[in-house]
């Protein structure tokens, strides 16, 4: 068994799902530190998880390639957008880029957004506790994504479901039976659910109508189609959940920010981008190496599988100053890799940041007085946030 000059195991085979489950980040500065590139057998990859060699593997086309045929991901949902390439990947994603852009989503989704925030926090009126995960940021991203989708009339309760499978499937790094099975679950409903909605006809602006344009063209398969689906699934709901999350957590934890958010409510889009910088809420993206290269003093063969953590290149002690501060004021605040980058950045960033952003804006308006009954707790390194979001706050008239 490798050891390092201590006469101990490397760290990243030490590391298991638990431990990354509980939380990460200090395994991630460790392996930064001693560790850049580093072999998980846990997680059956090879990590990455400096900002530079991140930023290479996540741009670098040529030698990274995202045609992973073998990843938890494309074990989930089939051949899919992130891990296509080329022409192919080219298509699918601008049969979504349309309806997706900042401007689509000011003409047609803000008002989806602004709507169902309005009707869940309606639903909370007499009341003044609850746990804004379960009862609001989670029902407001799935019921949002199913509009804007196209999956129409789907319960909120069978959505988790599909949420749920399909997350299990894709942070399966560990190749466990049961989160296969229940992807395999998940995907064969969401296959059916796509079928049914094609044959009625997709709802008119949906990213289901613009997918079904490339069935009809040919330019797509209905495996690409319902692949998609499901990889708009698991984004478009575990991603802006968990992002509303911990920037409300940092909002209520942190009386510096609260002031200041308070008092200008423009810093709301500061909050949201030091909380993806921050929680990342999306841990890795995985890629092939298609030849031989070295990064960060180690030699990679052609073929290895690698994961770049962006988790870990947005805590990097070399890119940012004390990078495990939450501090709205940093500068280059945009510029972290919660999002990914080059041509497989993820294609909802905008649709993320604006349901966020007005959900936000909608719960720090309607509950005066809004306060954590309990510390939040996060959970999981592939896809973070808080489990939940236990508030308390005055009555009307009472703030």
């Amino acid at each position: 068994m490798p050891v390092n000059g201590r006469g101990q195991m490397p760290i990243g085979r030490r590391i298991t799902i638990d431990q990354l489950d509980a939380d990460p980040f200090p395994l991630y500065a460790r392996l930064r530190r001693d560790e850049p590139v580093a072999w998980v057998p846990s997680a059956h990859t090879h990590w990455v998880t400096r900002w530079d060699d991140v930023q290479r593997v996540t741009r670098d086309r040529a030698v990274f390639s995202a045609a992973v045929h073998d990843s938890p991901l494309t074990a989930a949902l089939g051949p899919n957008m992130l891990h296509a390439h080329g022409a192919h990947h080219a298509v699918l994603r601008g049969l979504l880029t349309k309806r997706l852009r900042p401007s689509a989503i000011r003409e047609r989704i803000d008002e989806v957004i602004l709507r169902l925030s309005a009707e869940l926090l309606d639903g909370l009126d007499g009341r003044t506790e609850a746990d804004l995960v379960a009862e609001f940021a989670q029902p407001l991203a799935i019921r949002a994504l199913m509009e804007v989708t196209g999956l129409r009339a789907t319960p909120v309760a069978t959505a988790v479901r599909w949420v749920n499978g399909i997350g299990a499937g894709a942070a399966n790094y560990e190749r466990d039976a049961k989160k296969a099975a229940m992807a395999a679950q998940a995907g064969a409903e969401i296959d059916a659910a796509v079928r049914t909605e094609l044959a009625r006809g997709p709802a008119d602006g949906s990213l289901l109508e613009g997918l079904a344009a490339g069935l009809a063209d040919r330019s797509v398969s209905l495996a690409d189609i319902t692949s998609t689906v499901k990889l708009l699934i698991i984004g478009g709901m575990q991603e802006p959940r968990d992002l509303f999350g911990i920037a409300l957590a940092a909002y209520l934890t942190s009386g510096t920010i609260r002031r200041a958010v308070d008092g200008r409510p423009e810093l709301i889009d500061r909050l949201i981008e030091e909380a993806l910088r921050w929680g990342s809420p999306v841990g890795t993206v995985t890629r092939v190496v298609t030849e031989t290269v070295e990064l960060s003093g180690t030699r990679l063969k052609s073929g290895t599988v690698v994961a770049a953590v962006l988790a870990s290149a947005n805590r990097d002690e070399e890119r940012w100053d004390h990078p495990d501060d939450f501090d709205i004021a940093r500068e280059d605040h945009r510029h972290h890799l919660a999002f990914g980058a080059g041509v497989h950045a993820c294609v909802g960033a905008a649709l993320a940041r604006a349901e966020v952003k007005l959900a936000l804006s909608a719960v720090i308006e309607r509950l005066p007085a809004l306060e954590l009954t309990s510390a939040p707790v996060s959970q999981g390194w592939e896809f973070r946030g808080p489990a939940s979001l236990p508030v308390r706050w005055a009555r009307s008239g009472e703030g």
